[in-house]
Formats: structure tokens, sequence, C-alpha cells
């Protein structure tokens, strides 16, 4: 999950190349998933986000085609029971 940091030391100001507010990845959380996008520099556990961009494209494709699949079955169920009939079961289960 996305965290905001606010790099303190000159050092953090280094590694960031900004001062203030910024958002970004624990890397050592990013590391347990994917210790290919995570390095370390002065010490410091740092992240490629470049080589990370790639990998969340894939994983928003994935998730793309697993939705237009679910909203297909969707469909197919729609088309065999029909909502309203959905709906008059579901009232007379909460009738009893």
């Amino acid at each position: 999950m996305p965290v905001p940091c606010i790099p303190t030391s000159k050092e953090a100001k280094e590694i960031h190349d900004k001062e203030g507010h910024d958002i970004g990845l624990i890397a050592q959380d990013v590391e347990k998933i994917i210790p290919e996008v995570v390095g370390e520099w002065k010490g410091h556990k740092v992240i490629d986000y470049g080589k990370l961009t790639p990998l969340l494209i894939d994983a928003i494709k994935e998730l793309k085609e697993e939705v237009e699949g679910l909203k297909d079955q969707i469909r197919m169920y729609h088309k065999i029971l029909p909502i309203s009939d959905l709906e008059d079961k579901d009232n007379k289960n909460n009738n009893n």
C-alpha cells in the first residue's frame, strides 16, 4: 500500500531527490513479493519503480480479463434466472 513519507535527513533527500512530502512503497514489503525490483543505495533499500511499472500493467490487464469473465457469468445467470425472480425469492425468505 502506498504510504506518505517525508525525507528528513540529508541522505534521505539524496535518495528521493526531493524535499518535502512524497508518496511511495515500503521497500521491505515490496521485497517480500518482488525482490527483483528492490536494491540498495548507501545502505538503504530502494525500489526501482521503472521495473515495477510493467508488472503493474500486466496485473491490471489480468484483473480486467477476470472482471470481464465475471461480468459474462453474471449476464449468463441473468438470462437463466432474471433478477425479478431473485428478488421475489429474497422477499419470500425475508418474510419467513
